[in-house]
């Protein structure tokens, strides 16, 4: 019989997820062209790592600055969000035309309960967002066994 392990079943739940994020997409709204709505968000592609010390979590944001990056840690998962405007401006003698748009990614990754978001790290490079999620010392991993005397 095959042990579960907490985070694989975190896994499954994120492609679930996942897949209900696919059929229900912005993208799908965003095509019917409703004027309501104002930013457009297209779900990032995310690549999780889990080691003895960490859980790495790597998303690509292709096009977003640094800083319009937002990371927001809960008890059980980061919300990532990356914006950007786009405007375009043109003017000739007889005509002006203006038009702008915000596009961006979003990801919701779940975390499992042993995930340290207080000493969370996260960097950004080329479009790449890496965080890094020390895990907590659990009592699992700190079993010891005692000789008795």
């Amino acid at each position: 019989m095959r042990d579960i392990v907490p985070f694989e079943g975190l896994r499954i739940r994120n492609r679930f997820r996942d897949l209900f994020d696919d059929f229900f997409n912005d993208s799908f709204f965003y095509d019917l062209d409703f004027p309501a709505k104002k930013e457009i968000f297209r779900r990032a592609f995310a690549e999780l790592e889990e080691t003895d010390k960490e859980i790495i979590a790597k998303v690509e944001l292709p096009g977003i600055e640094k800083e319009n990056v937002e990371i927001v840690a809960t008890g059980d998962g980061l919300e990532i969000k990356g914006m950007k405007k786009e405007e375009k401006e043109k003017k000739d003698k007889d005509s002006y035309s203006y038009s702008s748009r915000s596009v961006g990614f979003k990801r919701y990754i779940s975390l499992p309960e042993y995930a340290d978001i207080d000493k969370a790290t996260a960097s950004y490079k080329n479009g790449l967002l890496e965080v890094r999620i020390p895990k907590k010392t659990t009592s699992k991993q700190r079993q010891k066994i005692i000789e008795v005397k």
